[in-house]
C-alpha cells in the first residue's frame, strides 16, 4: 500500500521486486511504476505484476515522500495476515529482539541486497544458555536471500 501525503506534488513511485535466487543462483528483478496524485493511496498487488512469483523482496523509490505499508495474507478469508511498515532508507545494522525456533515456530531472516556488488552479511545468533554463534552469508547484487534460523 502506498500513500502520497503531499497536498501539491504528484509522487512518481518505482516499486522493484527482486526474486530469491534460483538453483543456478540467478535472481530476477521486475518493476512497477505508480503515479500517485496528491493525497491519494494505491495498492500494488505483487500477484498482478508480470514475472513476480515465489519469494521476493521489494524496494520502493519515489521523487517525493511516500508512505508504504506491506500487508500479507495467506488465504482468501483473511484468517491469517500481518502488516509491516517500510524504513526510510536501507540499513547496514539491524537488531531483532525476538524469534523462536522451538515449539513448532520457524524464524526466517529475509535479506535484500539492492547494491551492484555482493554483500557480506554477518549474523550473530544469541542463543539461550549457549555462547553466541556468528555466521556470514553472501547476498548477490539485486537479490533476495532467505536465512532459515531454525537450520542455523
Amino acid at each position: 500500500a502506498l500513500v502520497n501525503p503531499s497536498a501539491t506534488v504528484t509522487a512518481n513511485v518505482q516499486v522493484r521486486f527482486a526474486s530469491a535466487p534460483d538453483a543456478a543462483g540467478i535472481s530476477t528483478t521486475r518493476e512497477q511504476w505508480v503515479s500517485l496524485p496528491p493525497r491519494r493511496r494505491a495498492t500494488v498487488d505483487a500477484a498482478n505484476v508480470s514475472g513476480v512469483t515465489g519469494s521476493f523482496a521489494t524496494t520502493i523509490e519515489a521523487n517525493t515522500l511516500v508512505v508504504a505499508d506491506r500487508t500479507v495474507s495467506w488465504d482468501g478469508t483473511g484468517y491469517g495476515s500481518h502488516a509491516e511498515t517500510a524504513t526510510d532508507a536501507p540499513r547496514t545494522t539491524w537488531y531483532f529482539a525476538e524469534g523462536a525456533t522451538t515449539g513448532g515456530f520457524n524464524t526466517f531472516y529475509l535479506l535484500l541486497n539492492p547494491g551492484t556488488s555482493d554483500a557480506s552479511v554477518t549474523i550473530t545468533y544469541l542463543r539461550a544458555g549457549m555462547a553466541p554463534r556468528t555466521k556470514t552469508y553472501v547476498v548477490r547484487p539485486g537479490a533476495r536471500e532467505t536465512v532459515w534460523v531454525n537450520k542455523e
